[in-house]
């Protein structure tokens, strides 16, 4: 039996108000009997609580409280909570159930975000199960299993929402939180060092946003974002496939190649080893490239199988780019992609495989003929 925390305790009256909010007016809404903060949302927009109910539900609860303010950071960060609401909404109830890419189970929403450029104030509420029971493991500097296995979640969430319309979605344009449009200033900062890199900055968007071959990206696919099973034995094989990863923190979702997030996971995320050599980052891509090809062909034959009305991507897209979108086409996306986060490291700070990802980036650059 869960312990019940004081009546008196604000951690437990904040939980059950949100999880009231959030069940809306027609809704039933269970009693918080404990509730404890695990972790502030960034630049002090809110705060993430753990909670238990009276029949024993464990549950995430992430409550957004933005503090005043006009800048482009804050209008960008308020837009990231409503695209979040959205993803749950819309997107997460319709991934295939039999998937690799596991995401949290919304419970409710509640939003009083309602004025796009952030003067009226207000807040917003998510609930949601918490993964931690299924998925109780944190991992960083992934190892070559860890790393195939958030490839697995990538390329299953990728071949899913292949050509879907995110902007009917509610999701950004542009997904990726680095996106050029978003991070002008950090353009502007980048230092003499980074020139050539700075001069292609609007080519290599232009570059990123006219392939055709499109779909949802996650955005923020750090480890950070990541918790992972406990594998048979608590080992892992090494191949990766006795893991499996369920991925969260959807406040950058959007259009895009699935390269950016593949990209980013390289540099900020698995061990430097796997990617210093050539041969090593190209095995992992094309671990990846295989497993999104099983993926789009499942998105494909839903056409056939009468399931259009229940899948995200559309499944014309889907069969044309298994004819099309050969390894050699991915990785000269995935050169672009590259280039462009690092592009806006240069500006911002150099973090994760920092040196394996600029020596990358400037032998990119010259063989995408963007060196200067």
């Amino acid at each position: 039996m869960p312990r019940p925390a004081g009546k008196g305790s604000e951690t437990v009256r904040r939980a059950q108000a949100a999880v009231a909010a959030a069940a809306g007016d027609g809704g039933e809404a269970p009693t918080v009997v404990s509730a404890r903060p695990i972790q502030s949302l960034w630049a002090g927009y809110g705060s993430v609580y753990e909670a238990e109910t009276d029949d024993e539900e464990q549950l995430i609860i992430k409550e957004i409280a933005p503090p005043p303010g006009s800048g482009v950071s804050h209008l960008r960060k308020l837009r990231s909570y409503r695209v979040e609401s959205h993803f749950y909404e819309r997107v997460a109830p319709h991934l295939p159930p039999d998937a690799a890419c596991h995401v949290p189970q919304c419970l409710g929403v509640h939003s009083t975000l309602d004025s796009e450029d952030g003067s009226c104030g207000g807040g917003m509420q998510l609930v949601m199960r918490n993964l931690r029971q299924r998925f109780p493991r944190r991992a960083s500097g992934l190892d070559e299993a860890h790393t195939k296995a958030a490839l697995c979640w990538l390329a299953a969430f990728h071949a899913a929402c292949w050509g879907a319309d995110a902007k009917r979605l509610g999701l950004w344009e542009q997904g990726c939180y680095w996106h050029l449009e978003t991070r002008l200033e950090e353009l502007d900062d980048i230092g003499r060092e980074w020139h050539s890199l700075a001069a292609a900055a609007h080519e290599l968007d232009r570059r990123l946003q006219a392939t055709p071959f499109r779909t949802l990206c996650h955005g923020d696919f750090k480890t950070e974002n990541m918790l992972f099973s406990d594998p048979s034995g608590g080992k892992s094989s090494g191949s990766g496939s006795e893991l499996e990863v369920a991925a969260y923190d959807f406040q950058y979702v959007g259009s895009g190649s699935g390269m950016k997030d593949v990209a980013y996971l390289f540099a900020s995320g698995v061990q430097a080893r796997l990617v210093q050599q050539p041969a090593g980052e190209e095995a992992l891509l094309r671990y990846y490239h295989a497993q999104l090809m099983e993926g789009l062909r499942e998105l494909a034959g839903s056409s056939s199988q009468g399931q259009q009305a229940a899948v995200i991507g559309d499944p014309a897209a889907a069969a044309e780019a298994l004819q099309q979108y050969s390894y050699e086409a991915m990785f000269g996306d995935y050169q672009v992609a590259l280039c462009d986060y690092v592009r806006w490291m240069a500006g911002w700070g150099f973090w994760g495989n920092s040196s394996w990802a600029q020596a990358r980036a400037r032998q990119f650059l010259g063989e995408l003929g963007l060196a200067s």
